[in-house]
């Protein structure tokens, strides 16, 4: 077993190949690890010993590195350099202010380091859910069944489970899930390229919140920010058999007479509810003859597929096109993008055609979704803006490739996919409406502050209070936002589109108008505050400037609500009940607001 275990303690390198041809080769190795090549091993555990094996080699799996404790994470978080300079800020400013007031003066010094403790605890906590969502993930996609040889017939076990001296059947596309040696094979080739990935943290908490939700709906999330761009779609080639359809039909809702039905028949209903075979059949064809149901803006869907056309025109609409693959490969560029708008279906086509039509619709700024499941559909979902590939028939290759695994192949998850990225771009618009809004409002109190030559109503720790409802706070309140069918109504939004609409810009011009309204009618109206009779309030009344500061705080709470929409609509409490989290974090805020503001004076 010590040239075995020589073997395997490094990659394969021309020494590892030396070392193999020194003990026999191949076969020679077989005999070390009592293993048949051409029946595989045993399935029983008395022949196989596995878990001896396992013992000796250990599990086909990497070590798990430990994860980080809320502690270190805490650390971590103060390791930023904005929340460095307030720690020595607030240091200074209680070593000064213990000098000149002994009783107060360090007062504000404490107040800033709470306030940096309270956003490093919101960073870390926050981090830490992040990291436990990826660890589930991560433990989802590599959770693969393995083909291999038990008894000199074909078997599937978990990757985890390979022993060492499993013989592992490979087929074209599959990931190779181990170190292993080469019995027999032809044309073998090895993709060993990675892909790495960055996102910025501004969009971190809602998209890792709806990875998790998008999951339950069989949508496993490989590249994390696919799922913001799979909202933006705007076209969708898919396969027909597999996908689309699976030569299994089977009637799970209806709409008839503008009413909707469910197939939720009891057996019990069932037995009332006897009709004859050939009547429901005519029924059946009645309805769709006479129907005048429709879907509306369905010209963007693109069938991509093997066979031949006719079985391809159920999508079709009257100014649709078809084209087989054969004549579109004979096409010109000129020719084709002008066919593009209304094209439809694509039958008989092969890998390549895809790869082309990706990259003909990328070239009209189009934001294209793919689906696939073979090998040879990897090129065009690595192509596409958001490559999709089908959990139970697709290959690893189709996998690897994809951005998003659709795990029940199932159509409908795609269109949860969809209806999830849009909600997770409208959340992102959503804090970025509301966090404009106190941008402006906190500089131009500022800047005015300044040229009229005033006390500035906002000290440092105030500021920091603010900071922290509108970054973290309102991240964690806007971010967690649930989709509804609604988002389904509007059209994508274009590559070229701002993120800020134009909607948007009135909401942040008028919000902001009528906080600095309030401010200023703090500031004048009530320059002199009930129970203030004495000349002390025309330098800095605790009292005056404590009214100014819950005002602008309790007025971006307010816009906080307004935020929930970025469109032209005005229902901002609708569907608030269905996000708990929502209406926890603006309970918590006003029952720390309260008590502290005394504190933060």
């Amino acid at each position: 077993m010590e040239e075995v275990r020589k073997l395997n303690q490094d990659q394969m390198t021309e020494t590892n190949l030396e070392e193999l041809a020194r003990i026999g080769g191949v076969t020679a190795l077989a005999t070390l690890l009592c293993v048949n090549v051409e029946h595989g091993l045993p399935r029983n555990e008395i022949d196989t010993n596995f878990t001896v094996r396992r013992g000796l080699f250990g599990r086909n799996a990497f070590p798990e590195s430990p994860m980080k404790g809320l502690f270190r994470l805490f650390v971590e978080s103060l390791q930023d350099t904005t929340l460095i300079i307030l720690i020595i800020a607030a240091i200074a400013s209680m070593v000064t202010g213990y000098m000149e007031h002994p009783e107060t003066g360090w007062s504000e010094g404490v107040a800033i380091l709470f306030g940096v403790i309270l956003v490093a605890a919101v960073t870390s906590v926050n981090n830490y859910t992040k990291e436990k969502q990826f660890r589930a993930l991560s433990a989802k996609n590599d959770d693969v069944l393995v083909k291999v040889l038990r008894d000199g017939k074909p078997d599937q076990i978990p990757v985890g489970e390979i022993s060492v001296g499993e013989v592992i059947i490979l087929e074209t596309g599959d990931r190779v899930p181990a170190d292993a040696v080469l019995i027999s094979g032809s044309d073998l080739k090895c993709n060993e390229s990675s892909l790495t990935e960055g996102l910025p943290l501004a969009v971190t908490i809602s998209l890792s919140y709806s990875t998790k939700k998008m999951l339950r709906d069989n949508n496993l999330i490989r590249v994390l920010a696919a799922c913001e761009t799979m909202g933006n779609v705007t076209s969708i080639c898919s396969d027909k058999t597999g996908t689309l359809t699976e030569n299994k039909m089977t009637v799970v809702q209806g709409w008839v007479l503008g009413k909707f039905f469910k197939d939720e028949f009891t057996n019990a209903s069932r037995a009332q509810f006897q009709v004859d075979a050939k009547a429901l059949e005519e029924l059946a064809v009645n309805i769709a003859v006479n129907t005048s149901a429709y879907l509306k803006d369905v010209n963007d869907a693109l069938q991509v597929q093997g066979n031949k056309t006719e079985g391809a025109c159920g999508i079709m609409t009257e100014d649709g096109v078809a084209l087989e693959g054969p004549v579109f490969r004979a096409m010109s560029v000129e020719d084709v993008s002008k066919l593009i708008p209304r094209l439809q279906v694509l039958a008989r086509s092969s890998p390549d055609d895809k790869f082309r039509l990706v990259n003909l619709l990328k070239d009209r700024s189009e934001v294209v979704g793919v689906t696939g499941d073979g090998t040879n559909d990897a090129p065009a979902l690595r192509t596409a803006d958001v490559g999709m590939a089908m959990g139970i028939t697709g290959t690893d290759l189709a996998k690897e490739a994809s951005d998003i695994i659709i795990m029940d192949d199932k159509f409908s998850s795609i269109r949860k996919a969809v209806l999830w990225g849009r909600c997770v771009y409208d959340n992102i618009r959503k804090f970025l409406q509301f966090q404009l809004t106190v941008n402006i409002v906190a500089l131009v109190v500022t800047f005015v502050s300044a040229v009229t030559g005033k006390e500035p109503p906002l000290n440092s720790v105030m500021m920091l209070w603010i900071n922290l409802i509108m970054d973290t706070m309102g991240a964690l309140a806007l971010g967690t936002e649930a989709p509804t069918e609604a988002l389904l109504d509007r059209r994508p939004y274009k590559k070229s589109a701002k993120l800020l609409g134009r909607c948007m810009v009135k909401n942040i011009v008028v919000q902001s108008i009528l906080t600095c309204d309030d401010y200023a009618t703090n500031s004048t109206v009530l320059d002199y505050p009930v129970n203030c009779l004495d000349d002390t309030c025309t330098a800095y009344d605790y009292r005056h400037y404590t009214i100014i500061f819950n005002t602008f705080v309790f007025s971006q709470l307010f816009n906080e609500f307004n935020a929930r929409k970025t469109n032209n609509e005005w229902r901002v409490f609708n569907g608030l009940v269905a996000n708990p989290l929502f209406i926890m974090i603006i309970l918590i805020t006003l029952f720390v607001q309260v008590p502290s503001r005394s504190l933060l004076d």
